[in-house]
């Protein structure tokens, strides 16, 4: 008897338990259910507002063309490309500042109501920012620079096939230059097949894309703007090395530049801004590209730099006495303009009512002018040149 009533109880604790396990279980799955239903309601939520911006959005919005493309030294970069209207018209080359955020919305607006004005827009994330993190480690890091002045936190190189900006030692921002080369190399193919013309381009840059952007102007005065026909081409830049007889530098393509809040990454000496401006190879970048220096008035480091580039490296105050008897060929194009009473920098001096907008319209309107018979010629570039940065004085590795 008593060992039936123990076999009841034990009976009873049995189904109580697997009752108590069932409903544990049963809670378990609703709560899933419940979390999947919020995921779907946040992705619907999500849409609905994603749909709405495109709603809000005027009539006229230009739909960017995402652009994905690779370095000389194998990095994936990707960027956007803004048709305008006009067909092949000049290009317009937006830079980012060093370690900034490259998708900030300014970008976006200043890319559209650039392409609305007439020109081309491409932008793009400079390597280690925003989506440009991936490398093909098999060419990436076969670059002393790459492989000397990146932190690889104990990771074998092979198995090492993204980078962030974090990992960069000073030395490594000049090799910033490879992406603006990669940049310009989509340009011409787009040039060549009909979309864009490139030979107008402009840069528009923010902070530290001053100092990278002179050292690629000085380093197209160092390639030829249209391919050699020949079975053997160099397959670098450097100021060291001939261009091909005859052959134009890709210099002359490069119509002006916009510098927003310039600063001096302290990677680049100002001996070597100017001398990228005035040896005897780049000189006629004075001549050639026009550039307007922007910062505000209570901004007294990009004034600093702004006046250094602008009257040091330029040498626009230099009216009486011409370097190697050569004038600015507009002097009256290059300036700087100072933002009265204000304290923004970089991107911030767009989109907020200041007139940069404005300054920068009339500034490229002007140059146009002066370009209108700058036709479209085939470049036939199939592929960016590695620039030899070490032979411009920067990234030595002693």
């Amino acid at each position: 008897m008593l060992r039936r009533i123990g076999l009841m109880a034990a009976f009873a604790a049995f189904v109580l338990f697997g009752s108590g396990l069932g409903t544990a279980q049963d809670k378990k799955a609703e709560d899933k259910k419940l979390e999947e239903k919020k995921a779907e309601d946040k992705k619907l939520e999500e849409k609905k507002a994603e749909d709405k911006k495109m709603e809000d959005k005027p009539k006229d919005t230009i739909v960017p063309e995402d652009q994905s493309f690779k370095s000389s030294d194998g990095v994936k970069l990707v960027g956007k490309l803004y048709k305008t209207p006009k067909g092949a018209a000049p290009v317009v080359l937006l830079l980012h500042d060093y370690k900034a955020n490259p998708n900030e919305a300014v970008w976006e607006d200043t890319a559209q109501t650039l392409a609305k004005s007439g020109y081309n827009v491409f932008r793009f994330d400079f390597r280690g920012h925003g989506k440009s993190l991936d490398v093909v480690p098999g060419e990436f890091w076969q670059r002393p620079e790459n492989k000397t002045f990146i932190s690889m936190g104990g990771v074998n190189p092979a198995l090492k096939s993204t980078i962030k900006f974090t990992e960069f030692k000073q030395n490594y921002f000049p090799m910033l230059v490879q992406d603006i080369a990669a940049a310009r190399n989509v340009i011409d193919q787009l040039n060549d097949n009909g979309t864009v013309n490139s030979s107008t381009i402009y840069l528009l840059g923010a902070g530290d894309a001053a100092g990278l952007g002179m050292l690629y102007l000085a380093s197209e005065w160092s390639r030829e703007r249209q391919k050699p026909n020949v079975g053997v081409v160099a397959q670098y830049v450097s100021p060291n090395r001939q261009l091909f007889p005859t052959s134009e530098p890709a210099g002359v393509d490069f119509g002006g530049a916009v510098w927003l809040s310039p600063t001096r990454h302290a990677s680049i000496t100002n001996a070597i801004l100017k001398d990228w401006i005035l040896s005897a190879r780049t000189v006629n970048l004075r001549t050639e590209t026009a550039m307007l220096f922007l910062h505000g008035e209570k901004d007294s480091k990009s004034a600093a730099v702004s006046k250094f580039l602008f009257r040091d490296a330029l040498m626009v105050d230099a009216k009486t006495n011409p370097l190697n008897g050569q004038k600015l060929l507009h002097p009256e194009q290059t300036f700087v303009r100072e933002i009265k009473g204000s304290a923004a920098a970089g991107t911030a001096l767009l989109g907020n009512q200041l007139g940069t907008e404005d300054m920068v319209g009339k500034f490229l309107k002007a140059v146009d002018s002066e370009r209108k018979s700058k036709t479209r010629k085939n470049r036939e570039w199939d592929k960016p040149l590695f620039i030899e940065v070490t032979a411009f004085g920067v990234c030595r590795f002693n």
